[in-house]
């Protein structure tokens, strides 16, 4: 306390340690010039000067020693920059002197050398503004294998690859932090040996008011890293080719001389700018009695697991309605759901599936509908009006209590059923959503369209133009009509 102003530790439960060290300094000029340290040098020989020297350094290592559990923890680096310059401001550091653009190169370099010879996971050296080397320490050594003797004076394109150099990359780069004040890229270095490691830096420069006095950079070997993304993107396209072809029969087209008496369309797109697929499914087949059932759902999640769920309760949804039979979808709805959470029973990483399902007599016109979740199907009458068939239930696989209801409905000639997931109506812009009401309009404006193929398009396009071309979530729609 004697020494500093402030100087105190807090420790919290899993959050960890920290040491505020604070020292209240005079003002000062905008130039180091003679009297200025003439002024400092008496300030400080008022002090016991071999006590402030021993414990500024004792502090500086504690200092020291804090970061770099903290850069071992964070193992980022950028987090690391910001907390090396917010934490440092003001002391006997690197990034102090970096930032105080009114002192000279000699002082920097002065200064700097205090904080960044003990630093060994980065690399930290100055350049002239020339691209010259003009310190380097002992993380600059170890990672790039030059000893300070070895390199100093010497131009710091060296480390640049055979490729880059002919491309004048370390001069674009020079010149780029020159007029930007700061580059950061990620490219291929090269060390002593030969060898060469993918590595991240960030290179600044330094101003004396408006004179360019030279840069720092700072520089990691991060070839795991990229290693590990690479790695983790080869596994993100397998497992999406394995997915894509789990889809692909789930997602065909249905031909038009399965369903007599129906007209049916469906459309399905992917997500943009998206690693993975979605679990969105379709089906539309014909029962013994002759209706049809249609259904659209969605397994939550993305990827292969919401492939497999999807594909499992298409299947699933088949094989009730042979068990259990035709006469009651509510049961056959409500036994899928009852097996589904016991298959996810001890296994919260299943998810839940949403389902819209409809079973259609064409001779009749006459059908009933039930949802599990999903958006309630649409009746877009002939006569411009749209009705919603609204029947709440809970997604499948989430409680094995859950009731659900069928209710009944009848088709006019001319009118159109849709039935569709999410992905339309959640699609959004300027963080606003097209919303279910949004989409009946959509779908209203479109229902004049010559053909039901026609129809389907124009909605997705409508969609597509609200979300300023991209869908946030997978789309999935189906059309029937009476033939």
């Amino acid at each position: 306390s004697a020494i500093m102003d402030t100087f105190h530790v807090e420790t919290a439960p899993g959050v960890g340690t920290a040491v505020i060290m604070g020292k209240v300094l005079p003002p000062r000029t905008v130039d180091w010039d003679a009297p200025s340290l003439a002024r400092v040098a008496a300030e400080i020989a008022e002090r016991p000067p071999q006590t402030l020297s021993e414990e500024l350094h004792r502090q500086n290592q504690e200092l020291l020693r804090t970061l770099n559990q903290v850069r071992k923890q964070q193992g980022d680096w950028e987090q690391l920059y910001r907390e090396m310059e917010e934490t440092n401001r003001d002391m006997l550091a690197v990034h102090d002197a970096l930032s105080d653009q009114n002192q000279a190169l000699g002082h920097s370099e002065a200064r700097s050398r205090l904080m960044v010879n003990e630093v060994t996971d980065y690399a930290i050296f100055l350049l002239s503004p020339e691209g010259n080397v003009a310190t380097w320490n002992i993380g600059a050594e170890r990672i790039l294998g030059y000893t300070e003797t070895q390199i100093v004076d010497g131009s710091g394109h060296i480390i640049f690859s055979a490729e880059d150099q002919e491309n004048r990359i370390p001069e674009q780069e020079l010149r780029t932090a020159c007029d930007t004040g700061r580059v950061e890229e990620e490219r291929w270095q090269v060390r002593r040996d030969g060898s060469r490691f993918w590595a991240h830096s960030v290179m600044t420069a330094i101003r004396d008011a408006e004179t360019l006095i030279g840069y720092v950079k700072i520089l990691r070997d991060v070839t795991g890293q990229k290693m590990a993304r690479e790695s983790l993107q080869s596994a993100y396209e397998r497992e999406r080719h394995i997915t894509e072809v789990l889809q692909s029969p789930m997602l065909r087209k249905i031909p038009a001389d399965t369903l007599p008496g129906l007209l049916v369309e469906t459309f399905y797109e992917s997500r943009m700018n998206e690693a993975e697929v979605g679990g969105d499914f379709f089906d539309a087949f014909t029962l013994d009695s002759g209706r049809i059932l249609l259904a659209v759902g969605d397994a939550s999640g993305k990827g292969l697991g919401a492939a497999l769920r999807a594909m499992r309760v298409k299947e699933l949804l088949r094989a009730a309605f042979i068990m259990v039979g035709e006469e009651s979808p509510q049961q056959v709805v409500t036994r899928l759901n009852s097996y589904l959470c016991g298959v996810q029973y001890g296994h919260s990483d299943e998810g839940f599936v949403t389902l819209s399902l409809v079973i259609l007599d064409p001779a009749t016109r006459e059908g009933v509908f039930l949802c599990a979740g999903c958006e309630p199907p649409l009746v877009l009458r002939v006569n411009g009006d749209a009705a919603i068939l609204s029947a709440p239930g809970m997604p499948l696989s989430i409680a094995v209590e859950a009731v659900y209801e069928a209710h009944p409905f009848a088709l006019h000639p001319g009118d159109t059923l849709a039935l569709m997931t999410d992905g339309l109506t959640e699609v959004r812009h300027r963080g606003k959503f097209l919303n279910y009401e949004g989409m009946v309009e959509l779908a209203r404006t479109r229902a004049a369209a010559p053909t039901l193929d026609g129809m389907g398009k124009g909605i997705v396009e409508g969609a597509r133009a609200f979300g300023n071309g991209r869908f946030s979530d997978d789309v999935c729609l189906l059309l029937a009509r009476l033939s």
